[in-house]
């Protein structure tokens, strides 16, 4: 196995990481201490492009409730973020983007073995996880209780290994257009 298929295999691991991310929820928020006279809530789970949420009308009753893409990120419109007073519509549209471009680099990536494509999946990858925690900011009053969930906790690994095998192409020296080392 030469040097550029090694990292191939190197660069493929981490895509396959995010891209399991993508498909896990990355957080569930609870309703803290919460009974309205309809019954309680249960926990709301997020992921970029759907959003799932358990209402309990009686205690032996359930009802889940899905929304997705334009009609999950509408329902949020009127949560803003607390440090950047982003919609949270904003912030899941724009984590969704980041996670699909994050996918196409690394790919390209594998395919072409370029340390800038790698370094753009990690930064896209690092955006992703910003937006994620973002996300998380909007529900910090005291009556929200919220937990970060595997879909989070898989991007940080996954934009670890996106700057390792940046780092490892770049130190390779795989930069020229034939794919050839360059000499020292």
């Amino acid at each position: 196995m030469n040097g550029r298929d090694r990292l191939r295999v190197i660069g493929a691991f981490p895509c396959l990481l995010f891209t399991i991310s993508i498909f896990y929820a990355f957080l569930q928020v609870q309703w803290y201490r919460i009974v309205t006279f309809t019954g309680y809530p249960g926990p709301a789970t997020f992921w970029s492009f759907r959003m799932t949420a358990i209402y309990f009308p009686t205690p032996n009753q359930l009802i889940l409730t899905e929304h997705w893409f334009a009609d999950y990120w509408s329902k949020y419109i009127n949560y803003k973020t607390m440090e950047l007073g982003l919609g949270m519509d904003t912030v899941l549209m724009l984590m969704f983007m980041a996670q699909a471009f994050t996918v196409l680099f690394a790919a390209l990536a594998i395919f072409r073995v370029r340390p800038y494509l790698f370094l753009s999946a990690a930064v896209l990858n690092m955006f992703t996880t910003f937006c994620m925690w973002l996300t998380s900011r909007a529900f910090v009053y005291p009556y929200y209780k919220c937990a970060f969930q595997a879909g989070f906790w898989l991007t940080l690994p996954a934009a670890a290994l996106f700057l390792a095998a940046f780092l490892m192409c770049h130190w390779s020296g795989f930069v020229s257009s034939k794919m050839t080392p360059i000499r020292r």
